[in-house]
Protein backbone atom coordinates (compact mmCIF):
# COMPACT_ATOMS: atom_id res chain seq x y z
CA UNK A 1 0.00 0.00 0.00
CA UNK A 2 2.74 2.46 0.80
CA UNK A 3 4.66 1.54 -2.61
CA UNK A 4 0.95 2.47 -4.38
CA UNK A 5 0.69 5.57 -2.42
CA UNK A 6 4.71 6.83 -3.25
CA UNK A 7 3.53 5.68 -6.88
CA UNK A 8 0.42 7.73 -7.14
CA UNK A 9 2.06 10.93 -5.49
CA UNK A 10 4.96 10.38 -8.08
CA UNK A 11 2.70 10.38 -11.41
CA UNK A 12 1.23 13.54 -9.75
CA UNK A 13 4.06 15.18 -9.26
CA UNK A 14 5.13 14.46 -13.14
CA UNK A 15 1.57 15.41 -14.35
CA UNK A 16 1.98 18.75 -12.78
CA UNK A 17 5.46 19.25 -13.86
CA UNK A 18 3.80 18.62 -17.60
CA UNK A 19 1.08 20.88 -17.33
CA UNK A 20 3.41 23.65 -16.20
CA UNK A 21 6.06 22.72 -18.94
CA UNK A 22 2.82 22.91 -21.24
CA UNK A 23 1.29 26.44 -19.68
CA UNK A 24 4.65 27.54 -20.39
CA UNK A 25 4.88 26.54 -23.83
CA UNK A 26 1.87 28.72 -24.65
CA UNK A 27 3.33 31.94 -23.18
CA UNK A 28 6.77 32.23 -24.03
CA UNK A 29 7.98 33.42 -27.74
CA UNK A 30 11.06 31.64 -28.70
CA UNK A 31 11.01 35.17 -30.96
CA UNK A 32 11.67 36.98 -27.88
CA UNK A 33 14.97 35.03 -26.72
CA UNK A 34 16.26 34.93 -30.46
CA UNK A 35 15.56 38.74 -30.64
CA UNK A 36 17.58 39.55 -27.47
CA UNK A 37 20.37 36.41 -28.80
CA UNK A 38 20.42 39.05 -32.51
CA UNK A 39 21.11 42.36 -29.74
CA UNK A 40 23.54 40.29 -28.51
CA UNK A 41 25.24 39.44 -31.80
CA UNK A 42 24.71 43.18 -33.97
CA UNK A 43 25.72 46.10 -32.23
CA UNK A 44 24.73 48.78 -35.24
CA UNK A 45 22.38 51.13 -34.50
CA UNK A 46 19.51 50.82 -36.84
CA UNK A 47 19.45 47.35 -35.18
CA UNK A 48 19.55 48.86 -31.78
CA UNK A 49 16.26 51.13 -32.92
CA UNK A 50 14.14 48.23 -34.26
CA UNK A 51 14.62 47.04 -31.06
CA UNK A 52 13.80 49.45 -28.76
CA UNK A 53 10.61 49.92 -30.85
CA UNK A 54 9.86 45.90 -30.76
CA UNK A 55 11.00 44.73 -28.14
CA UNK A 56 7.82 45.48 -25.72
CA UNK A 57 5.85 43.77 -27.80
CA UNK A 58 7.32 40.74 -27.79
CA UNK A 59 8.05 38.98 -24.68
CA UNK A 60 5.26 36.54 -24.57
CA UNK A 61 3.11 34.86 -27.23
CA UNK A 62 -0.17 36.24 -26.12
CA UNK A 63 1.56 39.61 -26.51
CA UNK A 64 3.05 39.34 -30.17
CA UNK A 65 -0.55 37.67 -31.08
CA UNK A 66 -2.39 41.07 -29.44
CA UNK A 67 0.85 43.22 -31.34
CA UNK A 68 1.18 41.22 -34.60
CA UNK A 69 0.41 43.80 -36.96
CA UNK A 70 2.39 46.51 -35.66
CA UNK A 71 5.36 43.75 -35.33
CA UNK A 72 5.07 42.82 -39.08
CA UNK A 73 4.83 46.27 -39.54
CA UNK A 74 8.32 47.10 -37.42
CA UNK A 75 10.00 44.06 -39.48
CA UNK A 76 8.76 44.87 -42.63
CA UNK A 77 10.36 48.86 -42.51
CA UNK A 78 13.75 48.00 -40.77
CA UNK A 79 14.55 44.86 -43.59
CA UNK A 80 15.31 47.39 -45.74
CA UNK A 81 16.36 51.03 -46.01
CA UNK A 82 16.05 53.68 -48.74
CA UNK A 83 18.87 54.03 -51.71
CA UNK A 84 18.77 57.15 -50.51
CA UNK A 85 19.06 56.45 -46.61
CA UNK A 86 21.18 53.44 -46.24
CA UNK A 87 21.18 53.99 -42.39
CA UNK A 88 17.43 54.46 -41.82
CA UNK A 89 14.23 52.35 -42.20
CA UNK A 90 12.09 52.01 -44.66
CA UNK A 91 9.21 54.71 -44.35
CA UNK A 92 5.66 53.62 -44.92
CA UNK A 93 4.76 56.88 -46.27
CA UNK A 94 7.51 57.20 -49.12
CA UNK A 95 6.29 53.93 -49.95
CA UNK A 96 2.97 54.77 -50.59
CA UNK A 97 3.72 58.05 -52.05
CA UNK A 98 5.85 55.89 -54.75
CA UNK A 99 2.67 53.51 -55.34
CA UNK A 100 0.95 56.49 -56.43
CA UNK A 101 3.23 57.54 -58.72
CA UNK A 102 3.44 54.27 -60.64
CA UNK A 103 7.47 54.00 -59.76
CA UNK A 104 8.90 51.32 -57.60
CA UNK A 105 10.98 52.80 -55.15
CA UNK A 106 14.77 51.77 -54.84
CA UNK A 107 15.59 49.33 -51.31
CA UNK A 108 19.05 48.43 -50.07
CA UNK A 109 20.47 46.53 -47.76
CA UNK A 110 21.01 47.82 -44.17
CA UNK A 111 22.97 46.27 -41.31
CA UNK A 112 19.91 44.72 -39.76
CA UNK A 113 18.69 42.92 -42.73
CA UNK A 114 20.24 39.35 -41.95
CA UNK A 115 18.93 39.16 -38.40
CA UNK A 116 15.68 40.50 -39.74
CA UNK A 117 15.28 37.87 -42.07
CA UNK A 118 16.22 35.29 -39.69
CA UNK A 119 13.12 36.91 -36.97
CA UNK A 120 11.31 36.70 -39.32
CA UNK A 121 11.55 32.86 -40.02
CA UNK A 122 11.57 32.58 -36.24
CA UNK A 123 8.06 34.42 -35.74
CA UNK A 124 6.92 32.42 -38.95
CA UNK A 125 7.66 29.04 -36.49
CA UNK A 126 5.98 30.56 -33.18
CA UNK A 127 2.61 31.20 -35.08
CA UNK A 128 2.36 28.85 -37.95
CA UNK A 129 -0.58 29.61 -39.42
CA UNK A 130 -1.26 32.83 -37.75
CA UNK A 131 1.27 34.47 -40.12
CA UNK A 132 -0.62 33.67 -43.09
CA UNK A 133 -2.72 37.41 -43.31
CA UNK A 134 -0.06 38.83 -43.66
CA UNK A 135 2.12 36.91 -46.28
CA UNK A 136 0.65 38.68 -49.84
CA UNK A 137 -0.06 41.22 -48.63
CA UNK A 138 3.44 42.40 -46.69
CA UNK A 139 5.87 39.75 -46.19
CA UNK A 140 6.39 37.87 -49.85
CA UNK A 141 6.07 41.89 -51.23
CA UNK A 142 8.98 42.79 -49.32
CA UNK A 143 11.09 39.89 -49.96
CA UNK A 144 10.55 38.65 -53.25
CA UNK A 145 10.00 42.64 -54.74
CA UNK A 146 11.84 44.59 -52.91
CA UNK A 147 14.99 42.82 -51.61
CA UNK A 148 15.22 40.16 -54.32
CA UNK A 149 14.17 41.58 -57.62
CA UNK A 150 14.39 44.74 -56.96
CA UNK A 151 13.56 48.19 -59.94
CA UNK A 152 16.96 48.39 -62.40
CA UNK A 153 18.07 52.34 -62.23
CA UNK A 154 16.42 54.44 -64.93
CA UNK A 155 18.44 54.24 -68.61
CA UNK A 156 19.35 57.40 -68.14
CA UNK A 157 20.69 57.67 -64.43
CA UNK A 158 24.00 56.17 -65.90
CA UNK A 159 24.12 53.77 -62.07
CA UNK A 160 24.51 50.62 -62.05
CA UNK A 161 22.65 48.00 -60.19
CA UNK A 162 23.51 47.85 -56.30
CA UNK A 163 24.94 44.15 -56.39
CA UNK A 164 23.70 41.77 -53.44
CA UNK A 165 25.83 39.71 -51.77
CA UNK A 166 24.51 36.37 -51.83
CA UNK A 167 24.76 35.77 -47.99
CA UNK A 168 21.83 37.59 -48.35
CA UNK A 169 19.90 36.22 -50.79
CA UNK A 170 20.02 33.02 -49.23
CA UNK A 171 18.89 34.19 -46.11
CA UNK A 172 16.02 35.66 -47.77
CA UNK A 173 15.23 32.25 -49.56
CA UNK A 174 15.74 30.54 -46.48
CA UNK A 175 13.30 32.96 -45.11
CA UNK A 176 10.85 32.01 -47.14
CA UNK A 177 11.01 28.33 -47.08
CA UNK A 178 10.40 28.44 -43.48
CA UNK A 179 7.25 30.87 -43.50
CA UNK A 180 6.16 27.85 -46.15
CA UNK A 181 6.74 25.60 -44.17
CA UNK A 182 5.01 26.50 -40.88
CA UNK A 183 2.16 27.91 -42.76
CA UNK A 184 -0.76 25.29 -43.12
CA UNK A 185 -2.96 27.46 -44.78
CA UNK A 186 -0.57 28.01 -47.77
CA UNK A 187 -2.02 28.10 -51.37
CA UNK A 188 -0.06 26.81 -54.19
CA UNK A 189 -2.20 28.62 -56.65
CA UNK A 190 -1.70 31.89 -55.01
CA UNK A 191 1.86 31.68 -55.22
CA UNK A 192 2.17 31.72 -59.16
CA UNK A 193 2.83 35.24 -58.71
CA UNK A 194 6.20 34.74 -57.52
CA UNK A 195 7.50 31.46 -59.42
CA UNK A 196 9.38 33.79 -62.23
CA UNK A 197 10.62 36.27 -59.49
CA UNK A 198 11.85 33.32 -56.93
CA UNK A 199 12.55 30.46 -59.47
CA UNK A 200 14.16 32.78 -62.27
CA UNK A 201 15.45 35.03 -60.05
CA UNK A 202 18.28 36.87 -61.93
CA UNK A 203 20.91 36.90 -58.46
Amino acid sequence: TSDNNNKNEMEEIRDDHEEELEAEMEITSTFASELDVALDRNASEIFSKFHRQIWMLVRSLPEILHNLDRIVDILMLYMLSPLSMPERPASSQAESTASTKGVREEFIVNLATTDILHLLAVLARDLRHEIHPYLHTKILPRIVNDLLNPPLPPPDSNRQPVPLDVAIVEAGFRTLAYIFRYDPNLDVESMRTYYGMTLGNRR
